[in-house]
């Protein structure tokens, strides 16, 4: 036993020790299951979206079988046609036509068989994957349950514990944590904001179609204004404004939402009220003028042109955000592998072992994929490292 260690820790540790050698073997027995299971998700879903296209391609093929099929039986079962042929006396041509068409027929079915056969086999190879991924699932949820319960037990064993290491760990750990959060929050609002920007682009759009609709009436009521037209113009102004109506709140939401968006404001859509001639009971409308309705239009351009900006910055930020969200990740996953292998090797000192089990048989699929568990994943310590500088400098 370590000397330096408290002996409240070695006494927790020996305590434990029927249970932690328990889940450790249980862990090694499945190591291989985190690869496993990635790799077989991948390749269903990969069958998968194979099945689609197989799907597709034999609804191509038995529309060709039947586009082919029915040409042929209308040559072969048509007696004016053979008639034709006979009395102009081109008996070989017809017979020359009628077997062209049979084979166009032919390869057409043989070529839909086909293709019946490989969405066969591809649902075939999905069903097993499928049943493959719903075992490795299994094992899965198994093995992420046992790495839970063992750092459970690592915090059991710690937590009253003041080693300094450990406490220096443990910190890393919380503020990975934290500047994990602080990026989640920081993805998940500009998601909704490039959600937000969507939505109030496609109200301003319909309001535009609207407007643009009545412009084009002014533009072929050549003969002058008629019942028909203003009542059609003065229907699509109304439908403006109303898109008009929503958009508005739309935006002021955006803008209060987020200090990075810059908007303008919708403008107002000419519309007036209705008038009702007495005599005939025949509804007059006080039609703006095309100016007005021009203006309008010219104003909303602008607002879609400002939303179409945001929509592209706010989707860059949202892309860098989410990166960032994945490296924030990376490190805290850095920093708890970093606590259980020192952990790890405590229980292993306490308890007199070497730390250093056979190594689990290799997953064929997954031979250049490293364990979870692994300390020196080179990817994802350079990616952590890269994270912490960054945000060391935006501290700073």
């Amino acid at each position: 036993m370590d000397s330096s260690l408290p002996a409240s820790l070695e006494k927790t540790i020996l305590a434990s020790s029927s249970t932690y050698t328990r889940i450790q073997q249980s862990l090694q027995a499945l190591s291989h299951v985190p690869a496993a299971y990635k790799h077989q998700k991948t390749y269903t879903q990969e069958t998968m979206a194979k099945v689609d296209a197989l799907k597709k391609a034999v609804e191509k093929a038995a529309e060709k079988t039947r586009t082919e099929r029915a040409v042929y039986e209308r040559l072969r079962d048509s007696k004016a046609t053979k008639l034709a042929y006979a009395l102009s006396r081109k008996r070989e041509s017809y017979q020359r036509k009628a077997e062209k068409e049979e084979k166009t027929y032919v390869e057409a079915l043989e070529a839909e068989m086909a293709a019946r056969g490989r969405q066969e086999e591809a649902e075939r190879a999905l069903a097993l994957g499928s049943e493959e991924l719903d075992r490795l699932t299994q094992l899965s949820n198994e093995y992420t349950s046992l790495k839970s319960e063992i750092w459970n037990l690592y915090d059991h064993a710690f937590s009253n514990e003041d080693i300094p290491k450990d406490v220096d760990l443990r910190e890393r750990i919380s503020q990975a944590d934290k500047a994990y959060h602080r990026t989640a929050n920081i993805a998940s609002s500009e998601t909704r904001i490039l959600s937000l920007l969507q939505d109030a682009e496609t109200t301003v759009k319909e309001c535009k179609t609207f407007i643009d609709k009545a412009l084009e009436l002014c533009a072929w009521d050549v003969t002058g204004r008629s019942p028909m037209t203003d009542d059609m113009q003065h229907n699509y102004l109304r439908k403006a404004k109303e898109a008009a109506d929503a958009a508005a709140p739309q935006i002021t939401h955006i803008l209060q939402t987020s200090s990075k968006v810059r908007l303008s404001g919708i403008p107002k859509i000419p519309v007036r009220e209705t008038r009702v001639e007495v005599f005939f009971l025949h509804p007059v409308y006080d039609l703006p003028s095309k100016e007005e309705m021009q203006t309008a239009a010219q104003g909303l351009s602008v607002v879609l042109t400002d939303l179409q900006n945001e929509i592209k910055a706010t989707e860059r930020r949202a892309e860098a955000s989410s990166s960032d969200l994945k490296e924030a990740a990376d490190v805290v996953n850095v920093a708890r592998m970093e606590l259980e292998v020192y952990r790890q090797s405590i229980f292993d000192a306490v308890l007199g072992r070497d730390g250093h089990d056979d190594a689990p048989p290799a997953y064929p699929h997954s031979s250049s994929e490293r364990s979870p568990d692994c300390l020196c994943c080179e990817e994802m310590w350079r990616t952590a490292g890269m994270y912490n500088a960054r945000e060391e400098q935006r501290e700073g």
